[in-house]
């Protein structure tokens, strides 16, 4: 089966998983008219079950798992890509909906960057450059990612 999927497989991984895993258009309505709502749905057990979101994470999860080999560096450079075209961009342009995915997908592989060199010596780093910044009244701002 992965002989099958293979060729298609950074298709599939970034232009279709990876865009599943990104805060979207629902996200952002379910944010603007009931915030509680759309922080209970993000623990509810239940809803993991039809998510979208969810099924991308254990698609993610579990290529690493058993043909991370090739994968994981191709995945995890996509993933600084997005935070380095971030930090790059102007405010005004800055695709805030791809680093939210990128950082869930930073959650989601944790334990495997933990233990891989050369992320493991890289993570703390790379946590504190994309969460926290310096706001224009000076003060630090935490932006709690969803790990």
């Amino acid at each position: 089966m992965y002989t099958l999927l293979q060729p298609h497989l950074d298709v599939l991984l970034f232009e279709i998983i990876f865009p599943l895993m990104c805060f979207n258009n629902d996200d952002q309505v379910l944010w603007d008219e009931d915030p509680h709502e759309y922080v209970r749905k993000g623990y509810d057990i239940i809803e993991d079950l039809y998510s979208s979101k969810t099924a991308s994470i254990d698609f993610v999860t579990e290529l690493v798992r058993k043909r991370g080999k090739g994968n994981f560096p191709k995945f995890i450079q996509f993933i600084v890509g997005i935070f380095n075209r971030y930090g790059e961009a102007p405010l005004e342009q800055k695709p805030y909906r791809q680093k939210d995915g990128a950082l869930l997908a930073v959650g989601t592989l944790c334990d495997k960057l933990r233990q891989t060199e050369p992320y493991k010596s890289e993570l703390e780093n790379m946590l504190v450059q994309t969460c926290f910044f310096l706001s224009s009244a000076a003060q630090l701002v935490i932006l709690e990612p969803r790990f």
